[in-house]
Parts: structure tokens; C-alpha cells; sequence
């Protein structure tokens, strides 16, 4: 496990900060929705020009598919610790 593997994320389905993998778009650990790591991209102004995962900060976003599987808690208490 590195550091750089992992970020915190705002959860809006579930109004939660949770841990997620850094890369592709993991399930949120508290409610299960898809949630991408905006964070490791955002530019200084905390905006997201282009989402490589395809995000479009709306409604739509709820149905993007799931690409890693759900961390395990010692992976989610890593990230936490880390961040």
C-alpha cells in the first residue's frame, strides 16, 4: 500500500468524506455509489476542466460504472492515516 494509491473524497449521494482509490471510480464505502477522485485532479481552483473517468458533476453521475472493487477497511484506515 502507498500513500499516493489513495485519497479522501466529499460523497454528495451520502453526505460523507470517505476514502477511495485514487485512480478509476471505487464505491463509496458508506453508501455504495460510484464516486471518482476529483481531488487528484482538480486544478488550483478546485475545478475539473475534463474528468478522464467521465464525470459531468450532475445527476448522470450516480450511473457511472464501477470500476474497483470495494477497499477493505485496513486499505480505507491506511488512507485515512496517509491523508
Amino acid at each position: 500500500m502507498k500513500p499516493e494509491d489513495y485519497t479522501v473524497e466529499y460523497c454528495p449521494y451520502c453526505d460523507q468524506e470517505v476514502a477511495i482509490r485514487s485512480k478509476g471510480i471505487t464505491a463509496c464505502p458508506e453508501c455504495g455509489k460510484p464516486l471518482a477522485p476529483c481531488s487528484v485532479c482538480f486544478d488550483e481552483e478546485r475545478h475539473c476542466s475534463t474528468c478522464p473517468y467521465g464525470c459531468h458533476e450532475n445527476a448522470e453521475d450516480e450511473f457511472i460504472p464501477i470500476t474497483n472493487p470495494p477497499m477493505a477497511e485496513d486499505k480505507i484506515i491506511f488512507a485515512w492515516a496517509n491523508s
